[in-house]
């Protein structure tokens, strides 16, 4: 497509506008715009924002494990839209293919998560990366919880998660252990403020999201971990991780108590109280 034809440019503007009102759309998915002049996008998406009388929310895919050419359209296309993460994307394949040798300290090294926040789109696969497509880059199913667990349960602000991953797939892949109640945390539980803990150790993460409803996360792509914290606002609380409600733990009346997690795994440890907040029959329930 000529993006130097005003003919073409017109036509797009009308096409646009058509759209919009057939369609009740409330944000843009914007393919491969490596191809298109930012330029474009700049001026087309003011004009559908105002159309729309809202400012959308737009995202583009440009396709690059590299993170310096995504910030560089950013900038030249004024930040008019949010990219998909594929840095980070790559990271979590990496770690997930590593071996153990990936220092997860620096999964988001280098990424848009990292050097530009409000404007990344982390993802852990799509439609592209799955297994016999162009761009094959499938993150192993074992770590397909920590991955999810990274997007949703840390600070990031615009996770996207995999239908593949919440509901299965057709070639036998089935959905992905604990994400329905990942997304109830997320939505009921988090405030997106998040501590980490220094262990130490690079195959380990360990972080707590604070606030009214405080919990817990450790995973790790190695052996079995711990992590001992001392929390005084759970003083004597009762948690279960989701990932295994068999499991539990007591925070004695310091709040000090041992996080741990199995082998190559995850576990988010929810206080018992808020366990009702996740039932998936009230989705109605709302965090505070």
């Amino acid at each position: 497509m000529d993006f130097q034809s005003r003919r073409v440019i017109r036509e797009l503007y009308r096409w646009g506008r058509w759209y919009l009102s057939q369609v009740p759309v409330n944000g843009f998915r914007l393919d491969a715009v490596k191809s298109i002049d930012s330029g474009f996008f700049t001026r087309w998406l003011r004009a559908m924002r105002k159309e729309l009388r809202q400012p959308a929310f737009a995202v583009g895919e440009w396709w690059s494990g590299d993170v310096h050419p995504l910030l560089e359209y950013l900038e030249a296309s004024q930040r008019c839209m949010a990219l998909f993460d594929v840095p980070l994307h790559y990271h979590l394949q990496q770690a997930s293919q590593s071996n153990g040798t990936f220092d997860l300290r620096q999964l988001f090294r280098d990424t848009l998560a990292q050097r530009a926040p409000a404007l990344a789109v982390p993802f852990v696969d799509n439609h592209d990366t799955q297994p016999g497509q162009a761009l094959e880059s499938w993150v192993m199913d074992w770590f397909r919880p920590q991955a999810n667990a990274i997007l949703l349960l840390r600070d990031l602000l615009y996770p996207c998660v995999f239908f593949g991953d919440l509901y299965g797939m057709t070639s036998g892949k089935p959905k992905t252990a604990g994400l329905e109640d990942m997304l109830r945390i997320r939505s009921r539980l988090s405030e997106g403020v998040i501590r980490d803990y220094e262990t130490g150790d690079g195959q380990v993460l360990v972080w707590k999201n604070e606030g009214a409803h405080p919990f817990f996360l450790i995973l790790t792509k190695a052996a079995g971990k711990e992590c001992q914290v001392q929390e005084p606002d759970v003083a004597g609380c009762g948690f279960t991780d989701i990932m295994d409600r068999s499991r539990h733990l007591q925070a004695d009346e310091t709040g000090n108590m041992t996080l741990s997690c199995p082998d190559g795994g995850l576990s988010v440890w929810v206080r018992d109280q808020d366990l009702p907040l996740l039932d998936p029959a009230d989705a109605a329930q709302s965090v505070g």
